[in-house]
């Protein structure tokens, strides 16, 4: 019966070991990491964008604001960068969580919002 117990948290500590989780997580100190990774991987790629493809809910305004941090740190560093927010529009009634995606693209002035009305061929 303990064995039941402790493979759980065995487990959880060779995920934590696996993603290079600290034991004082915290939510801005994490945010930070990962925007920096992907600030590295922006400028070791020579890339000038980040495109995320958005669907309107808060998770979209997450990884969205998560980009534009990225972006103004690249361009802290002096390169150029940007980011655009892609929205795939379904030809229907409007969804009460595009306010999310708006939001998405709404907080910094070099990002770039573009919306794609999409027809039947592109509906799940």
């Amino acid at each position: 019966m303990s064995h039941a117990h402790t493979a759980p948290a065995g487990w959880q500590r060779h995920i934590a070991e696996d993603l290079a989780v600290t034991a004082g997580f915290g939510p801005a100190v994490e945010a930070d990491r990962r925007a920096q990774f992907l600030v590295d991987q922006l400028i070791t790629a020579g890339h000038r964008a980040l495109v995320l493809g958005i669907s309107g809910g808060i998770d979209s305004a997450s990884a969205g604001r998560l980009c534009q941090l990225v972006a103004e740190q690249a361009r802290h560093t002096g390169r150029h960068a940007t980011f655009v927010a892609m929205r795939l529009e379904h030809l229907r009634r409007p969804d009460p969580r595009e306010r999310h995606a708006e939001g998405a693209t709404a907080s910094t002035r070099d990002s770039t919002s573009t919306t794609i009305k999409a027809g039947p061929g592109a509906s799940p």
